[in-house]
């Protein structure tokens, strides 16, 4: 029979177990009992052993029903109230326990602001073994209230008491360790290191946990002092986010430095040396670092802006294409992405330009601004230059052009040779951008002087057209392109055919002589009729202007003498 508590315990629960498979094990019983006396009933043969077991089992089954049982209840029931009465004893040993240890988290180093954290942690480490060990026996206690049916249940109100405030004292020396080794590491740290915006985060996660400790554990000179130390820090945060600020380079470092009068340079600063110098509570020192620190951000802002200008100039290629599918002669593509670029990007530098952030890097900005308005007047005079030389180049290209005007000819040549030599260096990659291409040496001046020479090409071309059309009037009905077609094939004067109609109203073509003086012996209308001249006209060696006035001559001539007759 058991005489402690736990193996009373233990006794209860086995009766109450198997008192709930007592009406199995008798059904099992009856159901065997039935089986046998079928066989004996029906003459089969069974083992002596069988039957013997059968026996047994039978006088065990009634011993268990009519005696044993009765007989457990029976002691369970008479050291019931004993063993309550232990239950009581002992569960107030628990609070007892839990009472002093209670005691205990509300004195001595637990409360003092003088201890080392980490030495109180190790002491309630001591504490929470102990806690555990209450906590188990009251929940065994609890489970033995159950197997008892005490009708009033044990409250463990101490041990519940010693077990939150344990939590809080533990959160908060936890806290209070933490926030040591944070602390630290903080006000060492350089200030360009220090990752402000998680130090931020930090700071108000443990502002919250520092005031819910302050309530809970009110009265706490730990708690009220830990609070103060992380609200301290919590109202310099602005400051320091100022301060740790990403945009931030050594010069406005060196500028904050010499506003406060700290000794040094770039970014080895600290807020121990800070804190040192009363900055945290000096409110122009407050103002002055946050004005710096708008300015960084602002030069910063300008400086990403100013990247992606360089970063869109980066790789991007000077488009060119093959003129006329001549294997040395190539021209400006399509330029309209550059200039809109151009146009996009000036604006943005002006703007730039106009910031009262632009101070700490006007330097760079400039550059910029230089080599875009580079690049526009360079596409400018290139697509100018482009122009006059494409339509230049078909008439010079004439042999009669070049010895009708020797001089402008010579001139064209070396456009033409500072053309082909510019594509050549865009072409072989020594510039590989269009902004390496727009900043080749001296192509701006040469293209204006190239544009300057092309232009008193153009004039002296004007002029020499004038010339012509003075000495035959009747070119005027003829354009610069159809005269310049005209006498840049002089030597083939049947290149003056599709033009003749312009010239002379009635006159759709001329017929000449197939021999080598090409001589003009008859006019045709578009209907094919024909008239003789009286004389021929000579082409050969003849200025194209000159035989061409004595076609009129003729003409007027041949009518008349055909009319006489």
């Amino acid at each position: 029979r058991p005489k402690t508590l736990s193996a009373y315990a233990e006794y209860v629960r086995n009766y109450n177990e198997t008192r709930a498979k007592q009406e199995s094990m008798d059904e099992d019983r009856e159901e065997v009992e039935f089986v046998y006396g079928l066989l004996k009933q029906y003459h089969v043969r069974t083992s002596q052993e069988d039957g013997m077991n059968v026996e047994i089992m039978n006088t065990k089954g009634n011993d268990f029903t009519h005696r044993k049982v009765i007989e457990a209840n029976s002691f369970i029931q008479e050291k019931r109230e004993e063993m309550v009465d232990t239950l009581s004893s002992q569960s107030s040993t628990v609070e007892e326990h839990a009472r002093d240890l209670l005691d205990q988290l509300k004195r001595g180093t637990f409360s003092s602001e003088d201890a080392k954290p980490d030495e109180v942690l190790q002491e309630l480490e001591v504490i929470q073994s102990k806690l555990n060990n209450l906590e188990e026996r009251a929940s065994t206690f609890g489970d033995y209230q159950g197997l008892l049916g005490v009708p009033n249940s044990f409250e463990f109100a101490e041990l519940e008491k010693a077990k939150n405030l344990f939590a809080d004292k533990h959160r908060l020396w936890s806290l209070a360790s933490e926030w040591a080794i944070k602390e630290r590491e903080w006000l060492t740290c350089e200030i360009g290191k220090l990752d402000v915006e998680k130090m931020n985060k930090q700071v108000a996660d443990y502002a919250k946990t520092a005031f819910q400790l302050s309530r809970s554990l009110d009265g706490d000179p730990v708690a009220k002092e830990t609070k103060l130390k992380v609200d301290k820090m919590k109202e310099s945060m602005p400051v320091i986010l100022d301060l740790g600020n990403p945009a931030m380079q050594p010069r406005h470092r060196d500028k904050i430095r010499a506003a406060i009068g700290i000794p040094g340079s770039g970014n080895s600063l600290n807020l121990m040396t800070l804190g040192d110098k009363h900055v945290f509570e000096n409110k122009e020192h407050k103002e002055m670092i946050s004005e710096v620190s708008g300015i960084a951000s602002g030069e910063y802002a300008l400086e990403q802006q100013l990247k992606k200008v360089a970063a869109a100039w980066a790789d991007l290629p000077l488009p060119v294409m093959n003129h006329r599918n001549s294997r040395d002669l190539w021209i400006l593509a399509d330029v309209s992405e550059i200039i809109t670029l151009l146009e996009d990007h000036s604006v943005q530098i002006q703007t730039m330009m106009g910031s009262r952030f632009i101070q700490g890097i006007r330097q760079d900005v400039e550059k910029w601004e230089a080599k875009i308005r580079l690049a526009a007047d360079v596409i400018d005079e290139f697509l100018q230059v482009q122009r006059s030389w494409m339509y230049l180049e078909s008439i010079f290209s004439a042999e009669d052009i070049q010895r009708q005007l020797p001089a402008e000819s010579t001139k064209f040549k070396s456009v033409d040779k500072f053309w082909k030599d510019t594509f050549k260096k865009i072409r072989q990659n020594q510039h590989r951008t269009a902004m390496e291409a727009f900043e080749i040496t001296n192509l701006l001046p040469q293209l204006k002087s190239n544009n300057n020479t092309l232009d008193q090409i153009q004039k002296s071309l004007e002029a020499y057209l004038e010339t012509k059309r003075a000495a035959f009037p009747r070119f005027y009905f003829l354009s610069d392109d159809e005269l310049l077609s005209i006498l840049s094939q002089t030597r083939n004067p049947e290149a003056v055919q599709e033009h003749l109609c312009k010239c002379f109203d009635a006159i759709h073509r001329v017929s000449f002589t197939q021999d080598k003086k090409q001589d003009i012996i008859e006019m045709a209308d578009m209907i094919q009729e024909r008239v003789h001249f009286v004389e021929r006209v000579e082409t050969h060696g003849v200025a194209v202007e000159k035989w061409l006035f004595d076609i009129e001559n003729k003409m007027v001539m041949s009518l008349r003498e055909l009319t006489r007759q």
